[in-house]
């Protein structure tokens, strides 16, 4: 008999995989590549990054990328369970991008990232939304980021609008990472 957290797993895995495949492989794919603004181009890429806390506690790890057409996915490692009874972290998100006014850190880009949320027994899924104020050094192929987290209400999954009214924030977080690259 599959556990049920293993059989998640690979679900979610596979379906990752056929997300990157179809958005990436597609004739609109090419055309995006193509389109996407300067310098904010620069950013388009895979990067590993740590999450921290308001008080910059570790929080999490997670894989990030900016794909072209403005595709944002997340993968995270769910590694802080720090809402107890509010949900369980949610280790996909998928949303967009795009280039920023920059700051002096670097080129600045705003991403939003919506993902279900992993509900304890007694709460229903609901909406998470992430918004991500990311700052870009082409020079290090770093970035660094504010993130603002939000929950929908519990329960009216297909009444809930996490765009429109993505709920209260629940906490801010930091982020920091490098580029991945093939050594």
């Amino acid at each position: 008999m599959q556990h049920k957290f293993a059989g998640d797993m690979i679900g979610a895995f596979v379906l990752s995989l056929l997300t990157c495949f179809f958005l990436t492989a597609g004739p609109r794919a090419g055309a995006a590549q193509q389109a996407a603004p300067e310098p904010c181009g620069g950013v388009i890429g895979t990067y590993v990054v740590s999450i921290t806390d308001i008080e910059g506690v570790f929080a999490s790890r997670q894989i990030v990328s900016f794909l072209p057409g403005g595709i944002y996915l997340v993968r995270d490692s769910g590694a802080q369970r720090r809402f107890p009874g509010v949900f369980e972290p949610f280790p996909i998100g998928q949303g967009v991008w795009k280039c920023a006014a920059g700051g002096p850190d670097g080129i600045g880009i705003d991403a939003m990232v919506l993902a279900f949320t992993r509900p304890q027994a007694e709460r229903r899924r609901g909406f998470a939304r992430a918004d991500y104020k990311v700052s870009f050094d082409p020079a290090a192929e770093t970035i660094s980021a504010r993130i603002t987290l939000r929950l929908t209400a519990e329960g009216d999954i297909e009444a809930a609008d996490p765009i429109k009214n993505p709920g209260p924030v629940i906490e801010e977080f930091g982020l920091d990472g490098e580029r991945v690259v093939l050594p």
